[in-house]
């Protein structure tokens, strides 16, 4: 029985954690290869900061009093839409 994993499936099951429990057999590889791997780790890392920012974004979004944004405005639709037309924009 090899507990040992490849980046491409840690970084998988790191993904897949934040949606769904793992099993215990997957949870202790994906323990032990990040014991190891700096770069799967900070994927890790990274993850989880951007699980946690959206569950923020979500729970802020969901209040009543938070003022929800307009867009833009038929004028400005028109004038990115004559920009565009006349290939006017600059990258």
């Amino acid at each position: 029985m090899s507990f040992s994993l490849a980046c491409d499936r840690a970084t998988e099951l790191v993904s897949r954690s934040q949606d769904r429990s793992l099993t215990v057999r997957q949870r202790f590889a994906l323990w032990f290869h990040l014991r190891t791997c700096y770069a799967c780790k900070l994927f890790q890392k990274q993850v989880r900061l951007l699980s946690a920012t959206i569950r923020i974004h979500r729970k802020i979004q969901s209040r009543t009093d938070y003022p929800q944004s307009p867009g833009l405005s038929p004028d400005a639709r028109e004038r990115i839409k004559r920009k565009i037309n006349n290939h006017d924009v600059k990258f």
